[in-house]
């Protein structure tokens, strides 16, 4: 199967947009007609072969691969991702792993492949730092939302649990795949349970009660302030005990509202979403976007605070 053939195959079966298919496919076409075709499917076929442990020396010669072809680098980071996926369901498959969670976890290169064409007009990736957790099967998508094992970043005390630095928490990350609808959260917490203890029992095969943490925009306790009560996002925050809070004024997230810069012109941004609206009417009072902590305990069933 050509590079080409290979790229619409994935394309159809994670459901991208047919320009996104299209160009993708292109790219991938011009690629295997370069002489750089050796030294991307050099580093796909260490991969492939399990002697790619170290995510860190991909970097410059897709790099390279980029400059000399002409294909967007971002597209390139792509494209190593979707050549390298076969083999993470392989993976996923010595370890029994349901082929499900494989295809949920491959899905979240097309949130963030719509995330850079909406921020640069490129079908492509801009966060490949991300994704060496994905193949290196510590971040996994079960569900709405995405789970990894991480340390604790600092001390806790909550009404009945406490948790030192550095103890193993369930870090949730969210990613743009829509509405976060709070049925859709519980179902994910449960299957993250069931999933960490059966899979990683040398952690938490023997506990009852798992620790979840999420360091994230979402949690900014400001909300409260400017968000509907009945909005998705104060209906997350509900789920967690939030023991920090601050304003952020490098607008470090402010590109996943608006999907522009921070420093972009009033007019240039979109007004289209409630949330939109509401960060607009926020920001124009002069008042900054923020971060938060925050941390839950669930035994399978129910959400302890």
């Amino acid at each position: 199967m050509t590079m080409k053939e290979t790229i619409k195959q994935f394309c159809e079966q994670f459901g991208y947009p047919k320009e996104a298919a299209e160009t993708l496919a292109e790219a991938g076409d011009r690629l295997e007609k370069a002489p750089e075709k050796t030294i991307f499917t050099e580093l796909v076929r260490q991969y492939q072969t399990d002697r790619l442990t170290d995510f860190q020396v991909i970097w410059e010669p897709l790099a390279a691969v980029a400059e000399k072809t002409g294909i967007h680098l971002y597209t390139v980071h792509l494209l190593f991702f979707i050549f390298c996926a076969e083999h993470l369901k392989e993976l996923y498959r010595q370890k029994g792993i349901p082929e499900e969670f494989w295809y949920d976890s491959v899905t979240d290169l097309k949130w963030k492949t719509e995330e850079c064409y909406k921020m640069y007009g490129i079908w492509g990736i801009f966060v490949a730092f991300w994704y060496p957790g994905f193949f290196q099967m510590k971040i996994f998508a079960l569900g709405r939302l995405e789970f990894e094992i991480y340390d604790m970043p600092a001390d806790y005390h909550g009404t009945s649990f406490q948790l030192k630095k550095g103890d193993p928490v369930l870090s949730v990350h969210i990613p743009s795949s829509g509405s976060l609808k709070q049925e859709d959260c519980v179902d994910s917490f449960r299957k993250a349970y069931h999933f960490f203890r059966k899979y990683f029992p040398q952690i938490y095969g023997d506990k009852e009660i798992l620790p979840f943490f999420c360091s994230s925009w979402l949690l900014y306790k400001k909300h409260e302030e400017f968000l509907p009560e009945h909005s998705n996002i104060r209906k997350f925050m509900k789920f967690f005990d939030i023991f920090s809070s601050w304003e952020d004024s490098s607008y470090h997230d402010f590109w996943r509202i608006f999907y522009k810069p921070h420093n972009a012109k009033r007019e240039e941004l979109p007004c289209e979403t409630s949330l939109q609206k509401a960060y607009l009417q926020w920001f124009d009072r002069r008042n900054l976007p923020g971060q938060g902590l925050g941390v839950f305990f669930f035994d399978g069933q129910q959400i302890i605070q």
